[in-house]
Order: structure tokens, then C-alpha cells, then sequence
């Protein structure tokens, strides 16, 4: 399988804050969720490989479909297409407006496929004709008066009217309900099912990468820099993990030197496990391994980010 996106060494420095060295690569097909902690650069990746920020490195390389952001950004541009939490389209004007505004500069724009979008997410009743307000003329419904979810789906539309193998997501469901999200992520599915493309999506949200995501690329910060802790598949992740669950004495007979962090308290005791199958069966006898569960995502990123066995109220 080709690899839809090829990233080489991207950094970034600000004045408190850089991103070291991160580099990838995404098979087409593949949908590669981005997290870490807030402020740790999720974003400014996603800058830096939409050609918006400058990479700092001399020798980047961000390469889709044999084009490099480096030796021929408008080219590169043509190949991307990106839906944020914050609307970036003017909102006076109505959903219809904005393809026939906006379409112009991008190659291959099908103004008829967005309208038909725009109305399959129920953003205009009939193609070419915006919603309105009340039933007079002039109440036309601009942007500005839909819901965030409405914006979401503005965008998305937009983005699947044109040829783009690479889409970017920046935090774009972080405020809106679980029913739009589950929508959502159907959609985000179907648009990955072709092999030319690949979505990169960034959340803090990390649960909901476990509905669709097919890799995962970690960022953690340490002193101010952020570097790569991780990149692979999502069930090679979760493979690599296990989660204890019993009374003190037993995860007591745990060694230390597999243990990663972990939860004690008078209600319910945890531990979470670094696990190879191949390494720890001399290591984790038959009635521990009665206990043991594969940790959710978010389970496993908490404790990885504490490093450290939380004790609660009541413990010593």
C-alpha cells in the first residue's frame, strides 16, 4: 500500500514552546488520530503540514502523492482539504454563497456536489437555494446563524467538493453532542474507505479515536519541547497495555518494574501494566492474569502522562 502522506523532520520554535523533529509516515486509506496534552502542539503540526507555518528544519520533507510542501507549496495545496473548530469562511453570506465564493480557488471545485452535500446534512432545502429565517426573501439564513455543528458540516461538505487526498481535522467536535458526533465519525469512515487518501484528525477527545482511528501519533512535552512518544497502529498501542483491577495484596505481587501508574483508593484499586505476552508469562501468574483487562485509550494516556500511582483520600 503507497503512503498517502510522507512527513520528515518538522520543527518549530516559539518562545516558550518547540516542536522537535516529528516525522511519519501515513498509508492511504488510513485515518491517524493526533493527541497529547493541551498545549503541546497538536495544532501547530497541523499547521506546519497545511504549508500555514514554516517548519524550521532545513531538511523537512512533506511529501502527498509525490508533491513536497518545500519545492512546490501551491501544487501541495491543491491536495489538501481541512475542518476546524473555528469556521474559516466569511459568515455573512449564505452556505450556497460560500462554494460559489470560495470554490474558485480550488482546481476541480463541483459546486453541484456541495450544494447536494449541503443538503444531505440539512444545511439548504433544495440545491441552489439557501434556508431562510421566516418565509420572506430577504431572511435569508447566513452562516453566521447556524450552530457549531451546522459550521462542522459546512465544512466538511466543502471540503468533500473537491479532489483532496489529505484532510486535516483540528479539534472540530470537541463542544458538540454525542448523536452529531456519532454522524460524524460515519462520514470521516466512509471518506478514508478510498486508498488515495488519508485523514490526519487532532482532538483532545480522545475516546472517540477508538470509533474510527487506524494509527496513533502521540506528542508529549517535556521542558517546553514536544517530541514523538508515539506512532503505530491503535491496537498495537492497546496490545502493549494492561489494566489491573483488584485489592492492594494482589496488585502488590506485581513487579515494580512493569507497572507504569496507577489508581489506589478505599472504592477501587488499578494499576496499569507495560505487557508482552512473550516477556511476562514467568512475570503475572494465573490469578492475577483473572483481573486483568485491555485499558481504553484514554486509560492508558492518563497514566502514561502521570507516571505515577495516584493515592486518594483514605491511603497512605
Amino acid at each position: 500500500m503507497n503512503n498517502a502522506l510522507i512527513v520528515r523532520n518538522v520543527s518549530k520554535t516559539f518562545d516558550k514552546f518547540k516542536l522537535d523533529n516529528i516525522s511519519f509516515e501515513v498509508p492511504g486509506g488510513s485515518i491517524v488520530g493526533v493527541i497529547g496534552k493541551n498545549g503541546c502542539g497538536k495544532s501547530t503540526l497541523l499547521s506546519v503540514l497545511m504549508g500555514m507555518k514554516e517548519s524550521d528544519s532545513t531538511d523537512t520533507g512533506i511529501v502527498i502523492g509525490g508533491v513536497c510542501l518545500q519545492k512546490d507549496e501551491k501544487e501541495y495545496k491543491k491536495k489538501i482539504a481541512y475542518v476546524f473548530s473555528e469556521l474559516p469562511f466569511m459568515e455573512k453570506i449564505s452556505a450556497v454563497s460560500i462554494g460559489k465564493y470560495y470554490g474558485r480557488y480550488y482546481d476541480g471545485f463541483n459546486q453541484k456536489k456541495y450544494e447536494a452535500l449541503l443538503k444531505q446534512y440539512g444545511l439548504i432545502d433544495f440545491p441552489g437555494v439557501p434556508l431562510r429565517i421566516s418565509k420572506s426573501k430577504k431572511d435569508i439564513m447566513n452562516v453566521s446563524d447556524f450552530s457549531q455543528g451546522q459550521k462542522i458540516l459546512l465544512q466538511l461538505a466543502f471540503a468533500q467538493s473537491y479532489d483532496a487526498q489529505v484532510y486535516f481535522f483540528d479539534e472540530p467536535t470537541g463542544n458538540l453532542d454525542v448523536e452529531f458526533r456519532d454522524k460524524f465519525y460515519e462520514t470521516i469512515r466512509e471518506l478514508a474507505a478510498d486508498e488515495n487518501k488519508c485523514i490526519i484528525y487532532a482532538t483532545h477527545l480522545v475516546e472517540e479515536l477508538e470509533h474510527f482511528a487506524d494509527y496513533i501519533l502521540w506528542l508529549q512535552k517535556k521542558d517546553n519541547t514536544t517530541s514523538k512518544f508515539y506512532y503505530g497502529s491503535l491496537d498495537e498501542l492497546r496490545d502493549s497495555y494492561r489494566l489491573v483491577s483488584g485489592d492492594k495484596t494482589l496488585l502488590e505481587r506485581i513487579p515494580k518494574e512493569l507497572v507504569v501508574g496507577g489508581r489506589l483508593s478505599e472504592s477501587s484499586n488499578e494499576l496499569l501494566i507495560r505487557y508482552d505476552e512473550a516477556k511476562i508469562t514467568a512475570k503475572i501468574n494465573h490469578e492475577i492474569r483473572q483481573h486483568m483487562r485491555y485499558a481504553e485509550l484514554k486509560e492508558i494516556m492518563y497514566y502514561v502522562q502521570k507516571k505515577e500511582i495516584i493515592k486518594e483520600s483514605g491511603d497512605e
